[in-house]
């Protein structure tokens, strides 16, 4: 059986779990709009459409002695819609991260529950001034486990840190924790004008679980104690064919911040009439996380789908580290036309 160096492993469990990186449950990705449940329950059923789909496939560390990947699929969307715009939304998702041969797996799925409060003529407003305030609530169940049959101490310090300090009988069990989680967490959406808009979002994860936790194994493996979030999204179309969209991303635990952030620019394609309407956007854009970590992304969106593509330059210092890829696939049913008023 392949063997792991206890030391590559810890340094992999530091970066997703630790100072240097977003938690699990929170999907620490560049193009983690894509799978808005994960950044915040409230944003269920934020967006303008019937359904949306999206899926996201991370992997990175591909030359170091244990790549790490991770996947997130979710879909959601509004179940009630009254004449006003205001809405309840559910949504489903399921992520999972995965560490060398199965040496650590971490998978959870979330049912998410929304409801979205529109002030203004128009729900999701493309000409007209208007707001969004949102609520939701997120309960997520999940089980981690680590083989640690698969890697091998290098010396007593590290067999030390596991048996008696995290209270592990042997270092050749799989430990298997299950965990339930209760999210929550609010939004609100400004349009400012028909080329304006932006979206702040805050969120409390694993507001079930205590402050500080007893069981110190399955916290340091799952990593399900108490986090809050942040996030700021904003949308300035620049001109017809040019728009920006700069975001930040924030993550708070007991001991320790972190943040993403970064824009894109989108540039769409116009028909001799100067309508964007069933023509391409491309996109392309870069993002900076805490740890000295910059990624680029760059896509396409037609008729209703957006493929991404991102690629990290830098991982977090780590050595063989560079080479972190992203997909992300994203598909949204556009809203029934509405019949005009005679």
């Amino acid at each position: 059986m392949k063997k792991y160096y206890f030391t590559s492993f810890c340094f992999i469990l530091a970066v997703g779990f630790s100072m240097e990186n977003l938690p699990a449950q929170d999907i620490h990705v560049a193009q983690y709009n894509q799978m808005p449940m994960a950044v915040n329950p409230a944003f269920t059923g934020l967006f303008d459409g019937r359904i949306r789909a999206s899926v996201l496939y991370r992997n990175q560390w591909q030359d170091n002695i244990a790549p790490y990947n991770t996947l997130g699929v979710s879909v959601d969307a509004p179940l009630y819609n009254n004449r006003h715009g205001s809405c309840v939304a559910l949504g489903l998702q399921y992520t999972r991260d995965r560490i060398g041969d199965n040496v650590f797996i971490n998978g959870n799925g979330a049912l998410s529950l929304a409801y979205h409060k529109f002030f203004g003529l128009n729900h999701f407003a493309k000409d007209k001034k208007g707001s969004d305030l949102g609520l939701g609530m997120q309960v997520m169940t999940g089980q981690t486990q680590m083989d640690v049959s698969k890697f091998f101490f290098e010396d007593n310090k590290y067999f030390n840190y596991f048996y008696f300090r995290l209270g592990w009988p042997s270092p050749y069990l799989i430990i298997s924790p299950a965990y339930t989680s209760v999210n929550a967490g609010i939004c609100y959406t400004r349009f400012a004008g028909p080329d304006l808009s932006y979206t702040i979002g805050l969120a409390g994860y694993n507001l079930n679980q205590p402050g500080s936790p007893g069981n110190k194994r399955d916290i340091f493996i799952s990593g399900i104690e108490k986090s809050y979030t942040g996030v700021v999204n904003a949308s300035w179309n620049v001109s017809r064919r040019v728009s920006v969209r700069p975001s930040v991303y924030y993550v708070s635990k007991d001991y320790f911040n972190a943040a993403i952030g970064g824009c894109q620019a989108d540039y769409r394609f116009i028909d001799k009439t100067g309508s964007a309407e069933h023509r391409p956007l491309v996109f392309a854009g870069i993002w900076y996380r805490s740890g000295k970590s910059q990624t680029i992304t760059a896509g396409v969106e037609y008729s209703g789908f957006r493929l991404g593509l991102g690629y990290e330059l830098k991982s977090l210092g780590i050595a063989n580290g560079n080479g972190g890829m992203e997909v992300s696939l994203k598909y949204i049913l556009p809203p029934r036309v509405q019949p005009e008023m005679k």
